[in-house]
């Protein structure tokens, strides 16, 4: 074998070597907590609580809640930051949020800030973290939860969202289709080698840590389960969420929706660049899709249920189902003046577009409890029968034939029907 062959094959085994070194210490450090001390900044003059609560998995995770300026607001946001960081990156959110009547909770990940737990999983066992807080504020009252996140931030909300039905809406910011799609643009944009060469030994490492393959961790496979409405937003310039990627995020939710693609910014804090901007549209996605609080008379300070009404009138002459989407949140409010409210409502529905409601509410198919529409369509039903069975008969028919050509809808309504009637 001659030298030159020799020196080829020294330099082979050391580059490969190398490789195998660097892709060991990439995950690790990809990978491993990310800790920091977290004092609050006093000249921020904002009232807080500092809080810790324990997730399912047993890790206990610190952060701060911020009541709101609205008296006995029963409805929250909570903020989750990005990979490596902690509680400081949403920090500069909260006071407008807080102004505008939301309690806010912002907290360190797992593995992050003064968080425990030893491994960063990008979102996929986040969500647990995520489950935790929520069920801190359901302890405290408030019911009307709301969810946004940075980055990882992001794919945490979306996981967690597939496995509870509290989370009203969310916004996802600069949030990953899929966790390789994310180290091959980084490897592509930083270092400027082929994604798939650069993480090929890193993505087996990467799933003998975290006990889940990397391709499991991907919110665009998730995202198309979730029915509540989402906002995704993501850096027109962004290398390492790329643009085509999150319009594939946005294109795979199936509920109510908005896109935000931010002009000249890249991975970066969204808010930051275009703040005036970014505060008009998160308050007015969270207003739409946040049920604000009754008085008791089914009226509310924010002129809701007038808005309510022009919507219906709307619907009743277009059709639009956001009208539908949005009656739908409001069926899971736990009140008197809302049920009378529905009722009436409801009646007006059938007795205008039969059809589209029927079909509404038989493609959510929702788990049969006291707040959802489905039951609520139940209640006004049993309602129409105690006034008159005769008017009960009528309405009965009416619907039947509004969706004659559709068994599956005629075979639903009729199950609707016997519960009605059966009841006493």
């Amino acid at each position: 074998m001659s030298k030159k062959i020799k020196y080829l094959l020294i330099i082979l085994i050391i580059g490969i070597l190398l490789y195998v070194g660097v892709s060991f210490i990439s995950v690790h450090n990809f990978l491993s907590p990310k800790r920091a001390k977290i004092d609050f900044p006093d000249t921020l003059n904002l009232v807080h609580k500092d809080i810790e609560f324990k997730t399912s998995d047993n890790i206990n995770i610190k952060g701060w809640f911020f009541p709101s300026d609205s008296v006995n607001s029963t409805k929250a946001i909570i903020l989750c930051h990005g990979w490596t960081a902690n509680r400081y990156e949403t920090l500069p959110r909260v006071k407008f949020l807080l102004k505008a009547g939301y309690n806010v909770l912002t907290y360190d990940a797992r593995a992050c800030g003064e968080s425990g737990g030893d491994l960063i999983s990008l979102g996929y066992y986040e969500a647990n973290d995520l489950l935790a807080a929520i069920d801190y504020l359901k302890s405290k009252g408030i019911k009307k939860i709301a969810a946004d996140g940075i980055s990882q931030g992001g794919a945490t909300i979306v996981f967690a969202s597939e496995k509870s039905k509290d989370l009203q809406c969310i916004i996802i910011e600069s949030c990953f289709d899929e966790l390789r799609n994310a180290v091959n643009n980084r490897f592509s944009s930083m270092l400027h080698i082929p994604g798939a060469i650069g993480s090929a030994l890193m993505i087996p490492i990467a799933k003998d840590k975290l006990g889940v393959s990397v391709d499991e961790i991907a919110p665009i496979k998730v995202i198309g389960k979730i029915d509540i409405s989402v906002f995704v937003m993501s850096g027109e310039a962004d290398t390492r969420t790329t643009k085509e990627e999150t319009k594939k995020l946005f294109n795979a939710v199936n509920d109510t929706k908005q896109l935000w693609l931010v002009p000249n910014a890249i991975h970066e804090d969204l808010y930051r660049v275009n703040t005036v901007e970014y505060e008009k549209r998160v308050l007015e996605f969270l207003k739409e899709n946040i049920v604000t609080e009754f008085d008791g008379k089914a009226t509310d300070s924010y002129g809701f249920l007038t808005f309510m009404d022009e919507q219906g009138e709307g619907f009743i002459r277009t059709g639009n189902t956001t009208y539908l989407q949005t009656l739908n949140k409001i069926s899971r409010v736990s009140d008197g003046a809302v049920a009378e409210y529905l009722d009436g409502v409801i009646e007006r529905i059938i007795e205008n577009r039969p059809a589209d409601f029927i079909k509404f509410i038989y493609k959510i198919k929702s788990k049969e409890d006291e707040n959802n529409l489905d039951i609520a369509f139940l209640y006004s039903l049993i309602g129409i029968k105690e006034e008159s069975l005769e008017k009960f008969n009528s309405v009965k028919k009416k619907l039947q034939n509004s969706v004659k050509e559709n068994k599956e809808l005629q075979n639903y309504l009729l199950k609707i029907f016997e519960k009605a009637e059966k009841w006493k």
